[in-house]
C-alpha cells in the first residue's frame, strides 16, 4: 500500500465499458472496474487507503482449488473467507453449491453473493466478524 499508482492500460470491459487497470508495485494488478474516468480512480484509491484500519481487516477470495483454500486458510488473520465449490472443514471456506457450466463462472457466482443475490450466509456476520453463519436453513449447507 505504500507503492504509488502507475498506470498500466485499459481493457474494454461488458457493455463496452472502458476500465483503468494500474500497477501497484511490482506484481499487484488493480481493475478498476467501477471507474471509467482515470483521474477519479486514482482520486478515490488514495482516499480510501487513507481509511483502511489494519486492525480489521477481511481477506476475502475463492477458488476452485482445496490446495488454494488451504494455503489461503493459513494466512494469519483473524477474518478470512474463502469461498469453495466443496464442502470442507477449513474454518476460513464457504461452501457455496455452484454447479459448473459454460454459462457462469465461479467469481461471478460469489458476486452474486455479495450482491444478495444469493442468500446463503449472513452478511453482515461475514464481513463484521467473518463468521460463517447460514442466513436461512438450507440443505445445501
Amino acid at each position: 500500500m505504500q507503492h504509488k499508482l502507475i498506470f498500466d492500460s485499459i481493457r474494454i470491459g461488458a457493455h463496452k465499458i472502458i476500465i483503468p487497470i494500474y500497477l501497484l508495485g511490482n506484481d499487484v494488478k488493480l481493475n478498476m472496474v467501477h471507474y471509467n474516468n482515470f483521474d477519479e480512480a486514482e482520486e478515490k484509491w488514495y482516499k480510501r487507503v487513507k481509511r483502511i484500519n489494519w486492525n480489521n481487516l477481511l481477506m476475502v477470495t475463492f477458488t476452485e482449488s482445496e490446495e488454494e483454500a488451504e494455503m489461503f486458510d493459513l494466512l494469519p488473520y483473524n477474518k478470512k473467507v474463502c469461498f469453495v465449490p466443496f464442502k470442507s472443514n477449513l474454518q476460513s471456506a464457504f461452501y457455496l453449491p455452484f454447479i459448473n457450466n459454460n454459462d457462469t463462472k465461479l467469481y461471478q457466482y460469489v458476486l452474486g453473493l455479495a450482491r444478495g443475490n444469493y442468500p446463503f450466509y449472513d452478511m453482515w456476520d461475514l464481513m463484521l466478524y467473518g463468521k460463517k453463519r447460514p442466513r436461512m436453513d438450507l440443505d445445501l449447507l
